[in-house]
């Protein structure tokens, strides 16, 4: 399928920017920490020699930015190819992504996938529920590929890696002193200011504004993501940002029109109280390394077919498991493991599993 505006690499291998990486990794994951803490655990786990491909799980839409931000070395990864226009498909393709048409991948895919292992010095990244799962207390049935690609490419190990969000339960004093610090600080501004007329009522106006419009701006963006089991960074961040435009300019002619005042200045120290409390609620990812699995014993297989599901089924386990420990919801063995052909033959939620909404 062609898309308007493609601006992913043009012969479909990964072509990473080393220069670029080196701004990029950051400005992701100060973006992915406005939405969730990133724990990492297993590192021990992570081989450190050989070739490897990582297996994550793909509960929301934010995992592959938590999970490129957090593993070191060249790292290439397999992503839908409808994501690669625009400023985020250069983005993308600078990070060392390459595009897969998700129900119809070419030969070109497996085969660069099956270059990419083979070198020791890159690591390939792939998601092998292929999308984001609807359940994201469980693991839904894995494709084959990922098995396919490591036995083609003559892998030393699989790595799963279990990807899962839950609420943060720690107090965070800090954060909260913090958040009635700033508020306390925009509402002495606004009203310092009140009446004065000026300069500095005229800017305090319009921080006051922006914080309390770029609230607002969140809020709208959030009520209106289509699928609130995956969080769109990207609607919710341009949210922000138009909330934060709009806010500021009307609260800076608020205040230029009236000298400023103290109700301007109470609604901003009250938004300022507002993004504390959501910042300093927002959930925990936790990013698991887990035991890798040897290829070798299946690439010893006489059927390759076979060995691939059964390499398959043995990761699924892996995860599904690591994903009960996390989530608390038990784990089914009875459910599937593999996915075979095009559809997604997800089981219905057990009466446990309660999906959170996105925050």
């Amino acid at each position: 399928m062609k898309i308007t505006g493609y601006t992913g690499p043009q012969d479909g291998r990964s072509k990473p920017n080393a220069a670029a990486q080196k701004w990029l990794k950051p400005a992701a994951g100060a973006l992915l920490a406005a939405y969730t803490r990133v724990e990492v655990n297993g590192e021990e786990n992570i081989p450190q020699d050989g070739r490897s491909l990582y297996c994550p799980t793909h509960p929301t839409a934010a995992d592959p930015i938590g999970v490129l931000c957090t593993m070191p070395g060249d790292v290439r990864s397999m992503a839908n190819k409808d994501f690669f226009y625009g400023p985020m498909g250069e983005a993308m393709t600078a990070m060392g992504a390459f595009p897969v048409q998700r129900e119809s991948p070419d030969s070109m895919v497996f085969r660069h996938s099956v270059e990419v292992v083979k070198n020791p010095a890159t690591k390939l990244l792939m998601f092998p529920e292929g999308d984001c799962s609807a359940l994201p207390y469980r693991v839904k049935p894995l494709k084959t590929g990922a098995a396919r690609i490591a036995i083609a490419g003559n892998a030393d190990h699989i790595v799963p890696m279990s990807v899962h969000y839950s609420p943060d339960v720690k107090q965070r004093w800090g954060e909260r002193v913090a958040g009635f610090a700033a508020a306390a600080a925009i509402t002495a501004a606004g009203i310092a200011t009140a009446g004065g007329g000026g300069l500095a009522a005229t800017l305090a106006g319009m921080l006051a504004g922006a914080t309390a419009g770029s609230l607002l701006g969140r809020q709208v963006a959030h009520h209106t993501v289509k699928n609130q089991n995956t969080w769109n960074i990207t609607q919710n961040l341009f949210g922000r940002m138009a909330g934060a435009l709009v806010g500021g300019i009307a609260g800076a002619s608020v205040a230029y029109a009236t000298g400023g005042s103290d109700a301007l200045a109470l609604m901003g120290g009250a938004s300022a109280m507002g993004w504390s409390h959501i910042l300093r609620n927002r959930p925990v990812c936790h990013i698991d390394y887990l035991k890798p699995i040897p290829v070798a014993p299946y690439a010893a297989m006489a059927d390759s077919k076979a060995a691939a599901s059964a390499l398959t089924e043995e990761l699924h386990i892996a995860l599904a498991q690591a994903k009960a420990v996390r989530s608390g919801v038990p784990y089914d063995p009875t459910l599937p493991h593999v996915r075979h052909g095009k559809g997604v033959n997800d089981a219905p939620p057990l009466p446990s599993e309660i999906v959170p909404t996105a925050k």
